[in-house]
């Protein structure tokens, strides 16, 4: 058996092992060490440290190791989940912009003014695809307009409802947001000073061909609504009468611009699925061909 020091204890290896150090009756251990006979005696020199026996594994190495082994895959699940949720989001937010699909094109017709003083003037539009980034989004540029110049419509996915970010006429931003209703795209936004409730309402028909959309206000947000403006217009190369139409590769849209890709053909609707389509055209016949299937 060991001699054991009172009051001293010994640590084994990496400190595994820990003995329970007896009462201390000694004044001054450093000194003297007191026998069991209670008579002062010199100190015994210190004993060898005993050394951890190999067959037995150290338990706070195995703690250490279990801890790593816990934490590794942990870690790295966080990480692909912060991947997924994102590109989740994406794609709702892609699915759900698709709906409204009939709106990419270049457009051109008139507008009315509905307030005050009659007055019409010539307007064009052109609605296209914004894929590049992590947030898909429908971006529209107005020639005429009287009420906005610009504008980029996204989809909340975690709201469920769509965003328009139009700039109006004197390029201030005006984010509305709403859904779609009834076929139509209806979006409000309050104002913060005047507390009077703008409205847009944009929809399609003739089967895409022509695209309506129309501005109202509500005085301090009661009442009824008055209408400010109405346009109308009509997408450069779509007939009327209806017929076979192409389909955009990329978005599912009606497919406008042509494309190539190992020598055949596909469609697009805009410049923004063109784009998209030639930085990968591969994942994008993949994709359309095994649809057709």
């Amino acid at each position: 058996m060991k001699k054991i020091r009172i009051g001293m204890e010994i640590e084994i290896g990496t400190g595994a092992e820990r003995i329970e150090p007896t009462p201390n009756l000694n004044p001054n251990p450093n000194l003297l060490e007191w026998s069991s006979s209670h008579h002062w005696q010199e100190p015994i020199g210190p004993e060898p440290r005993p050394t951890l026996d190999p067959a037995f594994p150290n338990p706070f190495e195995v703690i250490r190791m279990r801890v790593r082994f816990l934490l590794i895959p942990a870690v790295l699940l966080g990480f692909f989940v912060s991947l997924a949720i994102p590109a989740d989001k994406a794609d709702a937010s892609k699915d759900a912009l698709k709906a409204l699909n009939e709106f990419v094109g270049q457009w051109k017709g008139n507008g009315e003014s509905k307030s005050g003083k009659t007055e019409l003037w010539k307007e064009s539009a052109e609605w296209s695809w914004d894929l590049k980034g992590e947030e898909p989004a429908l971006k529209v540029k107005f020639d005429g307009a009287k009420q906005y110049s610009e504008g980029r419509l996204t989809y909340l996915a975690d709201k469920k409802k769509y965003q328009l970010v139009a700039k109006d006429a004197d390029k201030k931003d005006q984010t509305f947001t709403g859904e779609i209703k009834a076929k139509k795209l209806i979006l409000t936004r309050d104002d913060a000073e005047t507390k009077d409730k703008y409205t847009i309402e944009m929809s399609t028909n003739n089967e895409g061909a022509r695209f309506v959309y129309n501005v109202a206000v509500q005085k301090k947000g009661v009442g009824i609504a008055k209408k400010l403006a109405e346009v109308g217009l009509t997408k450069e190369g779509a007939s009327l009468a209806g017929g076979k139409k192409n389909e955009c590769i990329v978005t599912g849209g009606l497919g406008t611009m042509a494309v190539s890709y190992n020598g055949k053909t596909y469609y697009v609707c805009c410049s923004g699925c063109r784009d998209e389509f030639n930085a990968n055209p591969k994942k994008y016949v993949d994709e359309y061909e095994k649809n057709k299937k």
